[in-house]
């Protein structure tokens, strides 16, 4: 069986429906039968998304806001 993660450990990425488009960071992978989700960082909250929510980060933030 292969299984193919859209995201790997350490990628940052946004969710698509954070209109403020918050920087996080993919801490963990669960793997289920028939699922896979990722577990994001965002300062002290984690919380877990499936890769249909989650964008790759396209630009990086310049200085400070």
């Amino acid at each position: 069986m292969t299984i193919e993660c859209k995201y790997k450990l350490g990628d940052l990425v946004v969710l698509k429906t954070d209109r403020e488009k918050r920087e996080r960071i993919v801490i963990g992978i669960d793997l289920r039968p028939d699922s896979i989700s990722y577990v994001l960082a965002c300062g002290d909250q984690t919380t877990n998304h499936y890769g249909c929510e989650i964008e790759k980060m396209t630009e990086k933030k310049i200085g400070f806001q």
